[in-house]
């Protein structure tokens, strides 16, 4: 018996090609084919850094970011303040954009038990980027101990694993917790194993420590992934701000149902 193996390959590179498959099916066709030709262009301006592809993935980031903050109940202007906020925070400390609005979007959902205000959340995050910064940790040890900080702040006290995490990941930030409470680091255990590292504890501590991170943050030289970071967060609000005025994204999910359904 003889077998015939047949390969069928597709491959887009860049705007032009997708503007021409948008143009053949989508009904928003002129559209989209001219927010592509202006996304090509501002792509070719960062010296072709960024493809179509990564392009239109950003574009789904900005929406999952904007989504995760509704659900805290934010609309309208007080959505826009709240998200240009926690951008500048991020940018000024040379952190995720990703990063900082999970933390506010966990911590916000409880800000009334907390005792705290929009401007405060926002402020702590700020010094807990700068706290994380200052740990030395690397981009994928901050994301990884941010989550369990997070986590354990939402549950309303901090202990076990997410605890340990934070420790061995964030060494800075477990000195502004245990500075708080007057002990040392290694203490920190049993306090939480008490029970009592609770978020209220953590938000305080860092409210205090607020102008000593200020300063030891300032000493400190950019490095070049950080300084990616701060490109990146704002190439994602560029194109997810474009996004939101074109629909760019719409116009393709349509045209991707096209395809799927022919």
């Amino acid at each position: 018996m003889t077998t015939e193996n047949i390969d069928i390959r597709i491959r887009e590179d860049g705007a032009v090609v997708v503007r021409r498959n948008i143009e053949s099916i989508a009904p928003a066709a002129d559209k989209s084919a001219n927010a592509v030709d202006f996304l090509k262009k501002a792509l070719g301006a960062l010296g072709g850094a960024l493809a179509a592809r990564e392009a239109l993935r950003l574009a789904d980031t900005y929406t999952n970011l904007q989504n995760r903050l509704r659900a805290t109940g934010l609309e309208g202007e007080n959505l826009k303040a709240v998200y240009d906020s926690l951008l500048k925070a991020s940018n000024d400390t040379r952190s995720s954009l990703e990063g900082s609005v999970e933390l506010y979007s966990r911590l916000a959902n409880s800000s009334k038990e907390l005792g705290v205000s929009q401007k405060q959340l926002i402020d702590f995050t700020k010094s807990l980027n700068q706290a994380i910064l200052l740990s030395g940790a690397s981009a994928q040890e901050a994301q990884a101990g941010l989550i369990q900080l997070s986590q354990g702040m939402a549950s309303g006290v901090l202990r076990g694993d997410e605890l340990r995490s934070v420790m061995e990941q964030l060494p800075a930030v477990a000195d502004v917790i245990a500075k708080q409470m007057g002990v040392t680091r290694g203490e920190l255990r049993k306090l939480g194993e008490e029970g009592k590292i609770t978020a209220q504890t953590i938000l305080k501590a860092f409210q205090g420590s607020r102008e000593e991170l200020e300063k030891r943050f300032a000493t400190t030289v950019p490095t070049l992934s950080q300084s990616f970071q701060v490109l990146r967060n704002n190439v994602l609000n560029l194109i997810g701000t474009f996004d939101t005025s074109t629909s760019i994204t719409g116009a393709l999910s349509q045209a991707i149902f096209a395809l799927a359904r022919n």
